[in-house]
């Protein structure tokens, strides 16, 4: 009998808060989605902003490695003919 006395002196105020309960909740989870939807825009925009620039980077990277090869070409050139060069100055010393 004694539960039953507690069931309805306290029940309804257990549902409420319950209820109540459940609504923050509701909200809060609701309002974690609004926040994940624009953090995932704005991993899409950081996403987008990095591919931009490593594609800028990889043509830079293309043009000075067409430079730098030639460059070393002409070092090897240059160090033949000195090669050549030097070897004529031994026979002719």
């Amino acid at each position: 009998m004694e539960n039953l006395q507690l069931l309805e002196q306290f029940g309804s105020n257990a549902y409420r808060m319950q209820n109540d309960f459940i609504d923050a909740s509701t909200e809060k989870f609701s309002s974690a989605g609004r926040v994940t939807g624009r953090m995932d825009a704005d991993l899409a925009g950081l996403q987008e902003r990095t591919s931009v620039v490593n594609r800028k980077r990889k043509m830079d990277q293309d043009a000075v490695s067409e430079k730098l090869s030639n460059t070393e070409w002409q070092i090897l050139e240059l160090q033949m003919k000195n090669y050549q060069i030097e070897v004529s100055g031994a026979v002719w010393s």
